[in-house]
């Protein structure tokens, strides 16, 4: 129930987060839309202004110079006529006229009548004349005009803030009626597709875009836009299911080619657990065959010489000194068999425990020196045939509860390391194990070989699975991986390596005294 009401609440923030989205967009691009025509408003609006008043100015100056034009006959008869008082009244009258801003007329005697100016100020100058009795044309005034600039101006100012004030109401309009419509014709349809893009279901059963059926969807482009999504749409979920498909066969796959890949891992462990057996066994029968042989040849010869004797008192010639000869090689034979059987059962006690460590894999207390002896114990028939050489230098009274068996199978595989790729090709060898107590309850098993090192390429695969050098000549590759196993794994160590090339390698082994409960040895492993 919280989970659902956190949801609608993200959902909710979600939805008021567009809107506001789309409002800002509404109101950006309506700004815009405002600013382009304000642009060119402006534009517009100072070359109109420039225009204008260029254009008030010369209608004032064409206005300006008809009146004064339609008033020169009256000006030359009151000059002619030297009525000054008229000619006053005249002049007031023309400077009435709004485009007019001022007139000065200087009479023939000199006196000046009008608005006293510098006449080199003047924008109009107008010469009166009149023709005498005789015919004579005579400069009777002369008439300065200026124009009323300032009142040209001022229309010009009033007609420019009625027109900007105009302007900025239908810019106010513009921009309202621009962001209502984008909004109904572009938000709506693009808030349809937001919304309906962040489905959750988008690409696996969510509906069909539908924003042609709303407001504004109904454009040529969304139609378009709509169509070319719900394509693209049908191809994605139709990509998707192969995808599906593909991934639950894919899975079934992988799932099947590993229970084969395991099956045939699992199978090769088996042929190396029965090759190891069987070196064991050979091993066994090698080991023992010389003190039984030994002890057969001892009761061979003991039983003939009682037997001799036997006759020889049945015949009455048997004598004192050959009775002593026969007890004494009789209890000479018996020594020897004594001996060799003492020798048979330490062998088979050796190897009794041996491979009962390895088909168990049970957790014991040992000693690690014993443990380490009884395995080299069993590779010796095999070492024996090489001219290599196993030693050891270990430390009496170490003891450890763990797993034996696992030990001795690392000790084994390692061994069979060196003498298979360390000393591949070469006349001598020798392996040195050594064994001490380290200060952290721990104990460190070295296994070193003067051997020829391992390249540092290999270095970092050799405890990978199924690496190995010897591919097609015997090598599995499973060896050193199943070491790092039983190591890391079951008796809750590490294993590291060092060597280099043509300088032999070491092999580091550190334990713990008491091995982790939770390590529990895997029966798979090879033996």
């Amino acid at each position: 129930m919280t989970d659902a009401v956190a949801q609608g609440g993200a959902d909710s923030d979600t939805r008021a987060g567009r809107n506001r989205l789309m409002q800002r967009l509404a109101t950006r691009f309506a700004a815009l839309v405002v600013v382009v025509i304000t642009l060119g408003s402006l534009v517009f609006a100072i070359v109109s202004a420039i225009w204008l008043y260029t254009s008030s100015l010369e209608r004032a100056e064409a206005t300006a110079r008809a009146s004064l034009e339609a008033a020169r006959p009256t000006l030359t008869s009151t000059l002619w006529k030297y009525d000054y008082t008229s000619l006053r009244q005249l002049v007031g009258g023309l400077e009435g006229i709004p485009e007019i801003g001022a007139i000065q007329v200087r009479t023939s005697d000199g006196e000046t009548l009008g608005t006293a100016f510098d006449t080199a100020t003047a924008d109009f100058e107008m010469a009166i004349r009149e023709t005498n009795f005789e015919g004579k044309e005579l400069l009777i005034g002369q008439l300065s005009a200026r124009l009323d600039r300032a009142a040209v101006q001022a229309r010009i100012e009033h007609l420019l803030l009625v027109q900007g004030a105009i302007f900025i109401g239908l810019i106010i309009v513009i921009y309202l009626l621009v962001r209502w419509t984008f909004r109904r014709l572009v938000n709506t349809p693009l808030r349809g597709l937001t919304d309906f893009v962040l489905r959750s279901d988008l690409l696996t059963t969510g509906p069909e875009l539908r924003i042609s059926d709303g407001p504004g969807g109904g454009a040529l482009e969304f139609q378009q836009l709509e169509r070319a999504i719900n394509d693209q749409l049908r191809d994605h979920r139709r990509d998707w299911q192969e995808l599906e498909e593909y991934k639950a066969s894919l899975e079934d796959k992988v799932a099947e080619r590993t229970r084969q890949l395991e099956a045939a891992q699992d199978e090769i462990v088996r042929n190396e657990k029965l090759a190891a057996l069987g070196a064991l066994v050979a091993g066994v029968a090698h080991e023992l065959n010389t003190p039984i042989g030994n002890g057969l040849t001892a009761a061979s010869t003991a039983s003939e010489t009682v037997r001799a004797a036997e006759r020889e008192l049945a015949e009455g010639t048997l004598t004192k000194s050959r009775l002593e000869d026969t007890l004494a090689s009789t209890r000479e034979a018996s020594d020897i068999i004594t001996s060799t059987l003492g020798r048979a059962r330490e062998l088979v006690g050796n190897f009794k425990q041996v491979a009962v460590d390895r088909q168990s894999e049970n957790r014991r207390q040992f000693a690690l020196n014993e443990v380490i002896e009884e395995t080299l114990a069993t590779l010796q028939p095999s070492m024996k045939k090489t001219p290599y050489r196993v030693e050891t230098d270990l430390t009496v009274g170490l003891s450890i509860d763990g797993y034996p068996g696992p030990l001795g199978q690392v000790i084994t595989n390692l061994c069979d390391n060196a003498v298979r790729h360390g000393f591949d090709g070469r006349d001598t060898g020798r392996v040195l194990i050594t064994s001490a107590a380290t200060d952290d309850d721990q104990v460190r098993i070295q296994v070193r070989d003067d051997g020829q090192g391992i390249p540092d390429a290999h270095l970092k695969k050799i405890f990978e699975p199924f690496f190995t050098t010897k591919l097609g000549a015997g090598g599995s590759g499973l060896g050193m991986s199943i070491v790092h196993r039983l190591v890391t794994q079951v008796m809750g160590g590490r294993i590291d390596v060092e060597s280099h090339p043509g300088e032999g390698s070491v092999f580091t082994i550190v334990l713990p005294i008491n091995a982790p409960i939770a390590a529990e040895p895997d029966s798979t492993r090879e033996e």
